[in-house]
């Protein structure tokens, strides 16, 4: 090739031939296509080595996709367990809530529609004193809570208020032997004394006279004497009795509605005529009660 350009007349012609029969070829080519499979003979040739070329910057760019990705899937894991975790926290609250306003309004439910307010209590688990029966709540003198007062269970009376400090107050429990509470017959309206026997599963009914209208399976209510407890609220439910061998009472045991065994929760009373001032976050219930 190299003697078809060497200085002399022949190398412009030769030149010049070069040339005619270039674009010759590409005239035909581009008319006729006589080339094209020469070209794609060419092209599968170069395809392995424009691979080869192109290879490290697609590894390099795999490589750094991936690591994003995989930064943004670990970055999109954690956003998603947080809000799961407060989902759940917010979840449990919203069920809290929920079971405590369907114990309040079984609360209410239970009795007649009376003038008082009402606030729930939450019971702190310590242990009380060996002799006595009580338990210790989450509220005192800082939420109004006073000596005396009603405290109730979504299934019935609870016991009653007997000391009260800054922020948490003692209940004594319907079931410790010197609690007494006034009752009546709710069927009859006989009237008499639930008093406490020391056993979570039985009361001592007293003053009830030997010809009685009294039966067993009757219901047991407040009566609302004596100022402490608002009257129609449920105690316990006549289990036995028994004529008196002597004195004119007869032996009547009954069973306490309310779980004393394993209080989870107390609902405050105040009676709209208590010298004690109401908390602010109580209601009428009159109106919708309000759960905390």
């Amino acid at each position: 090739m190299a003697n078809l350009f060497r200085k002399g007349r022949g190398g412009p012609v030769w030149l010049a031939v070069l040339v005619l029969l270039s674009l010759g070829l590409y005239l035909a080519d581009s008319r006729l296509h006589l080339l094209e499979g020469v070209r794609g003979w060419i092209m599968a040739g170069l395809e392995p080595i424009q691979r080869l070329a192109t290879l490290p910057s697609s590894l390099w760019r795999g490589a750094s996709e991936s690591f994003h990705s995989r930064e943004h899937l670990e970055n999109e894991r954690a956003r998603l367990g947080q809000e799961n975790l407060l989902l759940k926290t917010q979840m449990q609250t919203f069920w809290s809530i929920q079971e405590e306003n369907k114990r309040l309004r079984a609360a209410l439910k239970a009795t007649r529609p009376l003038e008082q307010d009402l606030l729930l209590a939450e019971i702190i688990p310590v242990q009380s004193a060996p002799l006595g029966q009580t338990v210790l709540i989450n509220r005192g003198a800082h939420d109004h809570v006073h000596v005396g007062q009603a405290a109730l269970a979504a299934e019935g009376v609870l016991g009653q208020v007997i000391h009260v400090g800054p922020q948490t107050a003692e209940v004594m429990l319907l079931s410790d032997g010197s609690h007494a509470l006034p009752v009546r017959v709710a069927r009859s309206g006989q009237r008499a004394i639930a008093r406490g026997t020391g056993g979570m599963d039985r009361l001592e009914i007293l003053h009830m006279p030997n010809n009685a209208d009294v039966r067993e399976g009757d219901l047991l209510v407040t009566s609302g004497l004596g100022g402490g407890f608002p009257a129609g609220y449920p105690v316990a439910v006549v289990m036995g009795i028994a004529p008196a061998q002597s004195g004119p009472f007869a032996s009547i045991s009954a069973r306490p509605l309310a779980p004393l065994n394993d209080p989870r929760e107390v609902i405050l009373v105040w009676m709209r005529d208590t010298t004690a001032p109401l908390p602010a976050e109580t209601k009428n219930t009159d109106g919708a009660a309000h759960a905390h």
